[in-house]
């Protein structure tokens, strides 16, 4: 366990996803101050993320890495699937959120198994699917939508895409229904247009964005970088 009043600011917009390898050792916390009993510091399949400095974990003068995880301890019903619980490690990292789930951890004791995106909250790139997949317990395909072209409105393609978990950006029907998919894909559903994919450089989706009253964080969210 670390607090995050030791770790310093940073103005980093990436991160790492990282599980623990062989070489970690499970920290029993006994009976915390709290009343809880936690028997462990990080449950098997919990989201660990920390800010990068470039494509690698930031380190410190120490030598260790600083990171926000969260494993669901409570049993929360929005916090059972991976992506959900990376979404908010991620959050809590990005905003400093005070909490009891950080962690400090030596790089030589964790893996890199994703980039991260803090600003749009997303996954920019899966680097080791099998590593991931055998910590979390779930796929890839499960959350993570295929590379598609885009903009694309082909049925055949998007249907079976559309029952992967989305999240609801901008729900006015009188303009646009706005999704965004665990990758930074983005759903749009325009009145009396078909349902489309876009990524997030996409000109079509930039001119549509920037045709809706949206306030500049749920841009950001969009667009990200690519704004």
């Amino acid at each position: 366990m670390a607090w995050i009043s030791g770790f310093p600011r940073h103005d980093s917009k990436t991160a790492c996803v990282l599980v623990p390898n062989s070489n970690a050792v499970v920290q029993d916390l006994g009976p915390f101050l709290s009343g809880r009993s936690m028997l462990t510091d990080i449950l098997p399949g919990s989201a660990l993320i920390c800010v990068s400095d470039g494509n690698a974990p930031l380190v410190d003068d120490e030598g260790f890495v600083f990171f926000a995880f969260e494993g669901n301890n409570n049993g929360a019903v929005n916090l059972e699937r991976y992506h959900e619980k990376c979404l908010c490690a991620a959050g809590r990292l990005a905003h400093r959120h005070p909490s009891i789930a950080y962690g400090r951890a030596r790089l030589m004791d964790l893996q890199v198994v994703a980039r991260y995106d803090l600003e749009r909250f997303v996954f920019d790139e899966i680097l080791d699917q099998n590593l991931l997949e055998e910590w979390s317990g779930e796929t890839i395909a499960s959350f993570l939508p295929p590379p598609i072209a885009t903009p694309c409105s082909d049925l055949e393609i998007i249907t079976p895409l559309l029952g992967l978990p989305t999240r609801p950006v901008w729900m006015d029907h009188s303009t646009a229904l706005i999704w965004k998919m665990e990758d930074g894909s983005v759903v749009v559903k325009k009145p009396e247009a078909p349902v489309c994919i876009y990524s997030p450089q996409d000109e079509e989706l930039k001119s549509i964005v920037e045709n809706l009253d949206m306030d500049a964080r749920i841009t950001a969210s969009l667009l990200g970088r690519h704004q």
